[in-house]
């Protein structure tokens, strides 16, 4: 899971305090703990290392609908 926001986000301001205050939130205890006790894994990565993620699981999921021979109806 990610927070993503529209590509014209100004970074240094915007998207650069949202990161900061978001990884600050990940790392609190209770916070973290209702997380892992939902199933979710709290990382409070960077943008580009969840780029990165992105692409990587676009590719895998591709690769699977493509050897499924999935297609859209």
């Amino acid at each position: 899971m990610g927070i993503l926001a529209p590509a014209k986000t100004p970074a240094a301001a915007v998207l650069g305090r949202l990161n900061r205050e978001i990884v600050h939130i990940l790392g609190a205890p209770d916070v973290r703990q209702r997380l892992l006790g939902e199933g979710a894994e709290p990382i409070g990565s960077t943008a580009e290392q969840l780029r990165e993620h992105i692409v990587s699981e676009l590719r895998r999921y591709s690769d699977v609908i493509k050897a499924a021979g999935i297609q859209a109806e």
